[in-house]
């Protein structure tokens, strides 16, 4: 995942991504990670069982 956004970031997006670099941002780091971290939980819960929400009442 991370190398599909550098890719991206660096062959598509470059313009975009130098200026939020000079307004201090970094949009597509938080883009990207919030697939990988949702990957990531989804994967670590299957590893251990979980594989649907359990709804206690």
């Amino acid at each position: 995942m991370a190398a599909i956004e550098h890719l991206l970031t660096a062959a598509v997006y470059c313009r975009a991504y130098e200026m939020d670099l000079k307004r201090g941002i970094n949009r597509f780091r938080w883009i990207e990670y919030s697939f990988s971290a949702t990957m990531m939980i989804l994967l670590i819960a299957f590893y251990n069982g979980i594989t649907a929400p359990q709804h206690h009442r």
